[in-house]
């Protein structure tokens, strides 16, 4: 096993919480009586403010994984990116926008970036509120912004913003995908303000079709999408539901189903033992690439990611 190193953020923060990405080398196998993990803390941002809504990607095309976010969820702020350098071991703040084309700061509950346009090259989402917390049932502009590259450079150009569509309310939860299967990414996203359930569908790239806008009871945050009919195309899971792609143009019904235990089943028993994290990790043949929020008083955002000399491409959060 390799040795895995921790970048630790420390934050301005108004809420307690702590920015978790592990990662490991691809087709890693853990073996019993391997030495401990060893860590290592670096500082990316020693300014952060309420960070909860971030993607990862690619954006400049040298191999290194960098940071897109949103700053100050709560209040609104700027759309920003983190240039990973030195191989994971510093980071260049870039701003993509402080202000949306409406001229709204951005406030998003969470972050999604893909090649939207299909020119190779990573684009971001950027959600126009005034934020969550000072007024949550306010509409949200959604727009994406267009990466300079291939043609610009990113270092002079500005981002290019599209518009996509406007949700009802402040926006806590979203993903891109392509639910119709025509190469282009669609967007889901929800709102707790009114718990609604919205898809936009990409016709262009500057073109988009909000064709669902509907209420589920008790809507409110947590949300991913995945294939859970297995007809090859992906489908929903938010808040305790989940949500069936009917395909086509994205305009028929979604059926809404609770996620639950089936009638007559038992849920299996919860062992009172504890699994010690040795124990586990021997069990496991992994490839992880994964994020989490964790709540901890006093701590800023943590990124793990491989020590030097790792085989593995990603290198930080």
């Amino acid at each position: 096993m390799q040795p895995i190193h921790v970048l630790r953020i420390p934050c301005v923060f108004l809420v307690p919480s702590v920015f978790l990405l592990l990662v490991a080398p691809a087709d890693c196998q853990t073996v019993r009586g391997e030495p401990p993990l060893r860590f290592q803390a670096r500082t990316v941002e020693t300014e952060a403010v309420l960070w909860w809504a971030r993607a990862l990607g690619d954006v400049n095309g040298n191999g290194l994984t960098d940071i897109l976010l949103q700053d100050n969820n709560g209040h609104g702020g700027a759309l920003r990116w983190y240039e990973t350098r030195d191989g994971g071991t510093a980071w260049t703040m870039h701003v993509i926008a402080e202000r949306a084309p409406n001229g709204q700061p951005f406030g998003v509950g969470a972050l999604d970036a893909a090649d939207i346009n299909r020119d190779g090259h990573l684009d971001v989402l950027g959600l126009a509120h005034p934020g969550e917390w000072k007024q949550a049932a306010a509409p949200t502009e959604i727009y994406w912004y267009q990466n300079p590259l291939p043609d610009g450079n990113l270092a002079k150009d500005a981002w290019t913003a599209h518009h996509i569509g406007r949700a009802p309310a402040f926006i806590k939860d979203l993903k891109l995908a392509d639910f119709n299967g025509d190469g282009r990414v669609d967007l889901v996203a929800i709102t707790f303000v009114g718990h609604r359930f919205l898809v936009f569908r990409q016709d262009s790239p500057t073109q988009w079709t909000q064709v669902q806008d509907f209420a589920i009871p008790n809507l409110h945050e947590g949300l991913h999408v995945g294939d859970i009919t297995g007809n090859g195309l992906p489908d929903v899971a938010a808040n305790g539901y989940w949500v069936e792609n009917p395909g086509g143009d994205l305009t028929g019904p979604w059926k809404v189903r609770t996620i639950r235990p089936a009638t007559g089943r038992a849920t299996p028993p919860r062992s009172s033992a504890t699994t010690s994290p040795a124990t586990a990790a021997s069990r496991c043949s992994c490839r992880i690439r994964s994020a989490a929020v964790i709540p901890s008083p006093g701590i800023g955002p943590t990124i793990l990611v491989p020590a030097p000399g790792s085989s593995t491409r990603s290198r930080t959060s």
